[in-house]
């Protein structure tokens, strides 16, 4: 309610309201410097408002508990070059808590589900493409069954099939309650 983010005169994010129901798919769209990814990072508490409440899944965007049921595609995905799709994901998985028989099984899950060719698992992400590092940036955010999935511009990079196959995946997250937060400069992707 209210919310407004400020970065010196300029006003990123202007008085939001907005409340979006649980399982809903929520498009933000708007040109590059619309104040989307700041609106996200406030969602994801990276970055706090100047003004006005903010309510993350019933609960406040800095409680770490909570913050382990939100899976986050960013942007500009950064994953080490000497790190496999693999490995990647185990770190997201240890930063959930989760254990070590259900990294494995979520890996696996996640990655089979974003259609990472399996003979590109153990390989150095280094040498992906950008569509593969996408999707292995997407299998991360939704390694634990996140309750809330932020989608930072998830298509960037893909091909048509691959776009796709993304689109499909948003649309069965949704079918199973997931909250989805779909961020794009792109009207057809919203």
């Amino acid at each position: 309610r209210g919310v407004e983010k400020r970065f010196g005169s300029v006003r990123a994010v202007a008085g939001l309201d907005l409340e979006v129901p649980q399982g809903a798919c929520f498009g933000l769209i708007g040109e590059n410097g619309a104040g989307k990814t700041t609106f996200i990072k406030m969602v994801l508490g990276i970055t706090r408002p100047n003004k006005g409440e903010l309510s993350v899944l019933g609960g406040s965007p800095h409680d770490v508990n909570l913050r382990r049921q939100i899976g986050y595609l960013p942007e500009r995905l950064q994953i080490p070059e000497s790190f496999s799709a693999l490995r990647f994901l185990a770190s997201v998985g240890r930063a959930k808590q989760l254990t070590r028989p259900q990294i494995v099984d979520e890996t696996r899950r996640v990655l089979e589900l974003v259609g990472l060719d399996p003979a590109a698992w153990r390989r150095s992400t280094g040498g992906f493409s950008k569509g593969m590092r996408q999707r292995t940036g997407l299998a991360a955010a939704l390694i634990g069954h996140p309750k809330l999935l932020v989608l930072d511009e998830p298509t960037d990079g893909i091909d048509p099939l691959g776009r796709a196959q993304i689109r499909d995946l948003i649309v069965a997250a949704v079918r199973e309650g997931t909250t989805v937060f779909l961020n794009s400069h792109l009207l057809a992707e919203t």
